[in-house]
């Protein structure tokens, strides 16, 4: 069975091997923008509920409830909770085909605002109990501000990862114009 190949062009619309469109006019750029970020959203929840469980079980192991562990040593709380969420978005963001520098700058919008949040805290501006709301309000607006510096890399369609990984590794990386951290280990 022949497979069928897909390929992105300038106008951002996906093609299949044979040229025709696959998709029946051209669309806005804001609307696949706007979209992107949502899923950004949804897939740093995911992150966060999956990844949250085995946290709360090694607290529960430790004696502390959630709730105490904030208050007794809310950065390790929020480092491992901002951990748990960059985990969802990279491995969306892979999947949707962005190369390692747009994860990367994603991860430390999320970090800078966690940081912003703990320093708050540690300047007494903020008390614990606000602290991981702050810290979830914050990521919002610099995860937009990551995504704003780099609009067209958000705002366009990018082909799913299917199949090999060096294959989709070597299409993500020229889309961005980076170079792949592989290089050099294909085979």
């Amino acid at each position: 069975m022949a497979k069928v190949g897909v390929a992105h062009h300038a106008s951002g619309d996906l093609k299949a091997a044979g040229g025709e469109a696959t998709h029946g006019k051209p669309s806005s750029s804001r609307p696949r923008f706007w979209r992107h970020f949502v899923e950004m959203i949804v897939a740093m929840v995911v992150g966060m509920a999956v990844l949250g469980m085995p946290s709360r079980a090694l607290l529960a192991s430790l004696g502390y409830t959630f709730d105490e562990a904030v208050a007794s040593f809310p950065a390790f709380v929020c480092l491992a909770m901002t951990f748990n969420m960059s985990v969802g978005m990279v491995v969306w963001m892979r999947h949707r085909g962005h190369g390692w520098r747009a994860m990367a700058e994603m991860t430390l919008a999320m970090y800078a605002a966690t940081a912003l949040a703990l320093g708050m805290l540690w300047l007494h501006i903020i008390s614990d109990d606000p602290l991981l709301g702050l810290m979830h309000a914050l990521m919002v607006p610099a995860m937009l501000l990551a995504m704003l510096a780099r609009r067209a890399e958000y705002a366009e369609a990018h082909p799913h990862r299917a199949g090999s990984t060096a294959v989709a590794d070597r299409r993500s990386a020229r889309a961005h114009d980076e170079e792949p951290v592989w290089k050099g280990w294909e085979t």
